[in-house]
């Protein structure tokens, strides 16, 4: 049997296909028990763990997957951060050497997805998702527009995250400049 990671990538946006679907109260709870698992895994090298992306915002349509921001003392290295998280079944989606940043997801099956799927950022320093969802979590006008947006590039790319995310970068970022001039 095939594993996720012999898929194409075809083959992925097939099996994994962009859904929006209203807020779930259990996202916070799913949120803060990754969270907790995380400290437990982390201790005091985890500086901040925060619940980025749509499913913060209660007011608006969201992919059903739980994003958290990790950041961590620069003395914990990449190989450390990896073994830790693959463990806990993380699998390591993409990595960046400057700035440093991984990205892992937890929950994709070879039939879907699990019960519980986690998109977890992970960096040493850089809060700029923090900024974007309490630009959003303060403005339901904006948040609502940010909807607006996702639900457009939903209909042009059903099937191709990697477009859809980054038709989403150009609003993403001037929200998230203006919040931090602020």
């Amino acid at each position: 049997m095939k594993q996720l990671k012999d898929l194409t990538r075809r083959e992925l946006y097939d099996l994994f296909p962009i859904t929006l679907v209203p807020y779930k109260d259990n996202y916070k709870v799913q949120f803060e028990s990754e969270r907790h698992a995380l400290y437990g895994l982390f201790h005091e090298d985890a500086l901040f763990i925060e619940h980025i992306g749509s499913t913060a915002i209660p007011t608006i349509l969201s992919k059903p997957i739980v994003d958290i921001l990790l950041i961590l003392d620069k003395k914990i290295d990449k190989k450390d951060i990896t073994e830790k998280l693959t463990n806990q079944g993380y699998l390591l989606m993409n990595e960046k050497e400057k700035p440093f940043q991984l990205s892992f997801n937890k929950g994709y099956t070879i039939h879907g997805y699990s019960n519980h799927v986690f998109h977890l950022h992970v960096r040493y320093e850089g809060l700029d998702e923090v900024y974007f969802r309490d630009a959003l979590l303060r403005n339901p006008n904006l948040a609502k527009t940010y909807e607006a947006l996702k639900v457009e590039l939903l209909k042009k790319h059903p099937k191709d995250r990697d477009q859809y995310t980054m038709d989403k970068t150009f609003f993403v970022s001037l929200i998230t400049e203006i919040e931090k001039s602020r």
